[in-house]
């Protein structure tokens, strides 16, 4: 069952830090290509602030999706999953900004992160703690942006399906990493079989899929399936979720082109300025109303 917090609780900070690696993931308002990228050392380029606010280092990379989507919505999710032997899948619902290199909100924050050590010649080397300064210095030298995240809600779940990294290797293949199989390294947990093949014997499958499968976070319509178990007319759902789409959540879309219609009426001598204005106020604030109301009721009904 998932478990959701308004900020990253104290205990959640520590497992955050604790993990290897995080994604990021973020999409355009208009496009077609929704990104996730995976982000290493976590330990040096990720910064809790508060329970609301993270810090990332944006080294330099060959693509520019998170920035680009940033700059357009400032959204993204940051995941995290464990790999050991208490599963675990967290996320971080975020509205994000970019801060470049050389700019001010990039200096100001700067000092959250471990400085690099000043190395003359920076260059691999096989023992580990140098290896880390090194790895730490060419990061920090290449850092093309500080990504700011103010977290809205968090999300736990079971991450029963995540697979387990083994933490011993065969010993005929210790000796190299490289020859080492995905068997080798990653074994799959008994976790989610055990639960669903309970779930089945009981027949609690379709009780399940009603309480967590109806609706999105966002309150869209989900499985269909899900909602025959409910009682709900498909078609319906369907219609309110285009209502939305379409009328509230574009709401500011629809009072533009209401303006532009009556705006040409009016200029045509169609209809009285006063009363046009006072209808375009009036829709904005009506539309100001449904918008509050409906997302406030939609990121509130999860949240405990």
């Amino acid at each position: 069952m998932p478990t959701f917090y308004k900020s990253i609780p104290e205990t959640l900070q520590e497992w955050i830090m604790q993990q290897p690696v995080f994604y990021i993931a973020s999409a355009p308002t208009v496009g077609a290509h929704i990104n996730v990228s995976p982000k290493g050392h976590p330990s040096r380029t990720l910064r809790i602030l508060s329970p609301t606010h993270v810090l990332y280092l944006d080294a330099t990379g060959s693509g520019c999706e998170t920035t680009a989507h940033l700059y357009d919505n400032s959204r993204a999710t940051i995941m995290l999953a464990s790999h050991s032997a208490s599963p675990r899948i967290l996320r971080l619902f975020c509205k994000g900004a970019v801060h470049e290199a050389g700019t001010p909100e990039f200096n100001n924050l700067l000092h959250h992160f471990d400085q690099p050590p000043s190395l003359a010649n920076p260059s691999p080397t096989n023992n580990k703690e140098e290896q880390e300064d090194w790895q730490a210095s060419a990061i920090h030298k290449t850092v093309r942006s500080i990504i700011s995240l103010h977290v809205f809600k968090v999300q736990t779940s079971c991450g029963y399906g995540v697979p387990v990294l083994r933490t011993s290797i065969p010993s005929e293949r210790a000796e190299s990493l490289t020859k080492a199989s995905e068997d080798d390294v990653w074994c799959d947990r008994e976790t989610l079989p055990r639960w669903a093949k309970n779930k089945e014997a009981c027949g609690e499958v379709d009780a399940y899929w009603v309480k967590n499968n109806v609706r999105s976070l966002d309150g869209m319509p989900g499985l269909k399936a899900a909602r025959r178990l409910k009682g709900e007319w498909i078609g319906v759902a369907e219609v309110k979720g285009f209502v939305w789409r379409v009328v509230v959540a574009q709401w500011v879309s629809v009072l533009l082109g209401l303006l532009l219609a009556v705006g040409l009426m009016g200029g045509m001598g169609c209809v009285d300025g006063e009363r046009v204005k006072g209808l375009v106020m009036g829709c904005q604030e009506m539309g100001n109303m449904v918008w509050v109301k409906a997302t406030m009721g939609r990121l509130g009904r999860s949240e405990t």
